[in-house]
């Protein structure tokens, strides 16, 4: 029978240990040895699993901590059970990215102007037009984005050699993770507060060379778990002087790209995984993500970090204690 269908795992991660020894015996038994097992029902498993990757994608995505991190935290939470594949991290990218292009459209439409006009070397009829649709300025955050690009690329490249030549089975653990959750969380306390000048501009009035130093940053959170994309781009922003209300919008912006391509080249994947589910898990990190990044936005106007610092630290050092004390 279907609904008799479970399995029994042993609690993975050690503060769950404690917890589980409150619970009814109807969530959690023992067995001879006296260790707990905690039954798991595949259904529910598959009903509440893409909702919960939803809510951590959506959530982590959106503000200045790593979303590689907090899956982490959700395998062990779930006694590693089930793992994201490739498939479902591409639905749930993609439903940041379908969030991301919502809310910046209106970037994504002077990007695409300002690509179209450097390419055709189209002049500017007019000097009325408003900022926005000036197409000077479109051009200008289109070379910034593409400087952005090629700070990427380059950053990659000697990590994909450091990785493939001298660490080719390196994975970070988790305490590995915790630590450089930390440590970056610092950083960018250190950067926001040490850094007074704070220059309020447009996504298009970044200068060519910042954009290229901060595309290299990228590669750091893209080749390393535990850190934040958004919060590495905040750190670099700050450390050149700019506030951290641009440097968040221009973050965001700078992901739809990078989000774009991550998804597109887990396409195979997606069609193995069949559209109703992709189309499912996208809409509930949809879902999450659209206000996550507005709530985003308005806390980057009080130009403060210090409640994502506190939250990384905090976790991060409970994560460290919790292995040090049960492994």
């Amino acid at each position: 029978m279907r609904g008799s269908m479970t399995c029994f795992t042993k609690t993975g991660f050690p503060c769950f240990k404690t917890i589980a020894k409150r619970l009814p015996p109807v969530f959690c038994s023992k067995n001879k040895t006296g260790t707990i097992i905690v039954p798991i029902h595949l259904e529910s498993i598959m009903l509440t699993y893409p909702i919960l990757c939803a809510l951590v994608q959506g959530i982590s995505e959106a503000f200045p901590v790593s979303s590689s991190f907090h899956f982490v935290l959700l395998s062990y939470w779930m006694n590693q059970a089930i793992v994201p594949s490739k498939a479902m991290a591409a639905s749930l990218h993609s439903g940041s990215f379908l969030a991301l292009c919502l809310i910046f459209r209106q970037d994504i439409a002077a990007l695409f102007r300002g690509g179209l006009a450097t390419i055709f070397q189209k002049k500017n009829p007019s000097g009325t037009l408003s900022d926005h649709h000036n197409l000077l300025n479109d051009q200008a955050f289109f070379r910034t984005m593409v400087a952005a690009g090629l700070g990427l690329t380059m950053g990659m490249i000697p990590l994909y050699v450091c990785k493939k030549w001298f660490f080719p089975t390196w994975n970070p653990s988790l305490t590995a993770m915790s630590l450089i959750s930390v440590v970056f969380a610092l950083l960018l306390e250190y950067a926001n507060r040490w850094q007074h000048k704070r220059e309020h501009v447009k996504p298009w009035q970044f200068l060519e060379r910042h954009s290229l130093i901060i595309g290299c940053t990228q590669a750091l959170a893209a080749g390393c778990s535990g850190i934040s994309r958004l919060g590495i781009t905040l750190t670099a922003g700050r450390f050149l002087g700019y506030s951290l209300d641009s440097t968040c919008r221009y973050s965001f912006v700078m992901g739809i790209p990078i989000i774009g391509a991550s998804v597109a080249q887990s396409w195979p994947e997606i069609v193995n995984m069949g559209f109703s589910t992709f189309a499912q898990t996208s809409f509930l990190t949809f879902l999450c993500s659209w206000p996550m990044i507005k709530v985003m936005l308005y806390l980057s106007k009080k130009e403060s970090t210090l409640p994502f610092t506190l939250y990384r630290v905090i976790l991060g050092f409970l994560v460290l204690w919790l292995q040090m004390a049960f492994f």
